[in-house]
């Protein structure tokens, strides 16, 4: 599909014509940083920034926020609001102000206005593009040559979307790499060459560190996610490392970036 996609360039049609409808402030400023979730409640509230978004943008994270109310907690949550389904019908045509809308007829809020609808489709379906096309969407993103739209959409997606997939990623690595790998190896096939991998993942400053320990030697690799994952590329560095050649170095960063962190590949 991503091959196809990249060929007929479909991000590339699907975002000019989703770009007529999504709304696009030229004025967006955030007084304060995004806020960088350390718990299972990640999801529980608005941020100040988010009250400053759009209300098309905004209910797409109050969907977020409701699946993730709705979720077991922890993982669940995580990716129960990474994966909200912005394209639902309940979504586009339901009730304004999704994530606050009570379950009590009297109570419920007027319906979507038919504009509104069309902005969270909008929206919807550039958050598709970015979940399963998203390196095709980056390409898209950094060929365009509108600086002022590239500067605005980053910040919406940063605000609006990137925390519950950041959330979601962080999540997925905790689980898969809890403990050590003992016997890792990187197809050396030698009775010597296998180690040990330990993967952290530090939520604050947005890091993924995978570390492999062979012996008395080491390396550090460190994947930072931008606060705009996956619109943005992940940047991939070496850390610290001791008793391995920058060579082998190199080799073991690329192997180990291959089989356990994520990618925003498509």
């Amino acid at each position: 599909m991503a091959e196809f996609a990249a060929s007929v360039k479909a991000v590339n049609t699907v975002m000019r014509l989703a770009l007529v409808a999504m709304p696009l402030p030229v004025d967006l400023t955030f007084d304060g940083p995004i806020s960088s979730s350390k718990h299972s409640n990640a999801f529980s509230k608005h941020s100040k920034a988010t009250s400053r978004l759009p209300r098309a943008w905004q209910d797409v994270v109050d969907l977020s926020l409701g699946e993730a109310r709705d979720g077991t907690g922890g993982a669940g949550a995580a990716s129960a609001a990474a994966n909200a389904d912005c394209l639902s019908a309940a979504f586009l045509f339901g009730d304004s102000w999704y994530g606050e809308r009570s379950t009590k007829s009297g109570d419920r809020k007027k319906k979507t206005h038919p504009s509104a609808s069309n902005q969270r489709l909008a929206i919807g379906v550039y958050r598709a593009c970015l979940s399963c096309l998203p390196a095709a969407t980056r390409t898209w993103f950094s060929d365009c040559r509108d600086a002022s739209l590239k500067k605005t959409l980053e910040q919406l997606t940063a605000h609006a979307l990137s925390p519950a997939i950041l959330e979601h990623e962080f999540t997925v690595v905790e689980r898969a790499s809890e403990g050590t790998y003992s016997g890792f190896s990187f197809g050396e096939h030698h009775a010597d060459s296998t180690g040990e991998l330990t993967v952290r993942v530090l939520r604050g400053t947005r890091e993924i560190s995978a570390t492999y320990a062979l012996d008395d030697a080491a390396v550090e690799l460190k994947v930072t996610l931008p606060k705009a994952y996956p619109l943005v590329q992940a940047e991939l560095t070496t850390g610290q490392r001791a008793g391995v050649s920058e060579q082998r170095a190199r080799k073991w960063t690329l192997a180990v970036s291959i089989s356990h962190l994520p990618h925003s590949a498509d």
